[in-house]
This record gives C-alpha cells, sequence and structure tokens, in this order.
C-alpha cells in the first residue's frame, strides 16, 4: 500500500522489517527488490532478486525482474546467461522469452546482437495474447531489421493501449520509441530502469486496418 502512494522510505522500512520478521516472506523480498529499484539503489536490488533466485520456492517474477535489471543497466551478457538459466527452471517463460529477444535485436554487443535470431525466436512462440509487451517487442525486432513502418505500427498500438493507462512514465517511454522509428533510427536499449510489463492487449491487424 505504501508504494502504492509513493511513499517509498516507510515502505522500505516495512519491508525490511517484514524480512527481518520473517525471512522466508519471498514476496517481501521480491517488493524490497522493486523498491531499491525505483529508488536507483540498483546493486542492491541485484542482489535481492539474486537471492531469491537461489531458493527452491523463488516466484516466477524474481527471475524476470532480476534478467530486466541488467538488461536496463547494459549489462547484456550477464542478462542472457541468466535468461538460459531460467528456460530450465520455467520453459514456458513468456515474458523471459519476450525480454531474450529484445536483447538480441537491440544489443549494441556486436558478439550477441543477433536481430534474425530474434525474429526467428519471436515466430516460434505462441500468440495467444498479443498485449503491450509483445507488441513493443515486434517493434525492437523490425527496426532491427530494417522495417521502420512495421516497427511505427506496432509501437503505435502500444502507444494507443497505453494512453488508456494510468501508466505515465511507460508511456512517455514508448512514445520515444515511437519517434526513433519515424527517425528509421532502431532502439537501443531492450528495457528501461523504469519500465513496467503491461499485458493490455492491443489492436489487432484487423481492428487496424478496419477490415
Amino acid at each position: 500500500m505504501l508504494l502504492r502512494f509513493g511513499d517509498l522510505a516507510r515502505a522500505r522500512e516495512a519491508l525490511l522489517q517484514a524480512v527481518e520478521i520473517d525471512p522466508a516472506l519471498i514476496e517481501s523480498h521480491l517488493q524490497l527488490g522493486r523498491l531499491y529499484q525505483r529508488l536507483g539503489n540498483f546493486e542492491a536490488a541485484i542482489e535481492q532478486y539474486a537471492m531469491l533466485r537461489r531458493r527452491p520456492d523463488e516466484l516466477r517474477e524474481v527471475r524476470f525482474w532480476h534478467a530486466a535489471l541488467l538488461s536496463a543497466l547494459g549489462r547484456h551478457r550477464q542478462a542472457l546467461t541468466a535468461l538460459d538459466e531460467d528456460r530450465a527452471q520455467v520453459p514456458d517463460g513468456r515474458a523471459l522469452e519476450l525480454l531474450r529477444v529484445r536483447i538480441l535485436a537491440t544489443t549494441e554487443d556486436p558478439a550477441i546482437r543477433a536481430p534474425q535470431q530474434a525474429a526467428a525466436l519471436l515466430m516460434e512462440l505462441p500468440r495467444d495474447s498479443i498485449d503491450v509487451l509483445w507488441a513493443e517487442t515486434e517493434a525492437m525486432v523490425a527496426a532491427a531489421q530494417g522495417d521502420p513502418a512495421r516497427a511505427i505500427d506496432w509501437q503505435q498500438r502500444a502507444v494507443d493501449a497505453l494512453e488508456a493507462l494510468p501508466v505515465d512514465e511507460h508511456l512517455k517511454m514508448a512514445r520515444r520509441r515511437l519517434a526513433l522509428y519515424r527517425e528509421s533510427k532502431v532502439c537501443t536499449s531492450p528495457w528501461e530502469r523504469a519500465e513496467s510489463v503491461i499485458i493490455k492487449p492491443v489492436r489487432t491487424l484487423t481492428e487496424t486496418t478496419g477490415s
């Protein structure tokens, strides 16, 4: 509740007290990691996530936020290593695979940049839910493949969906990405530090064309 209303200092004290009383409270550890991330204490956040990953009863979200933060900090090789481990533990991890696709499509590290591989991986994933997370990933891949028109189409769908939600910071990020694609540029960051997982569905191709 305190996190929701932006009282980060009191939220931190409450979470620290909770995990001190009961270290087994995985959700509290996860929220503490997310809080450290919001406060800009990224190393403390990574430490929380890494600790939780080693627990047999860890939450799936922990794996995502650990790799996502590493990605946001530009530690793409570390993020991919973590995602490789995640595949064995969470074989149906859709968000984890979308993050992998984003890294391969956007990283500036020539040793791991692979837009074609990213596109192939994306094609293999089930398309049962085309949401904002998916749409922005599609846009990154399209831009990396030199197809700005397709990138703009996917990113615009994401922006349209976000405009109906109270997520101002994420909407700003989405609009910045859209501006990049309109200038035929690529996105070079697979994940932003303040980014959220948005699973609101986007307009389908049929809805977009009106056919």
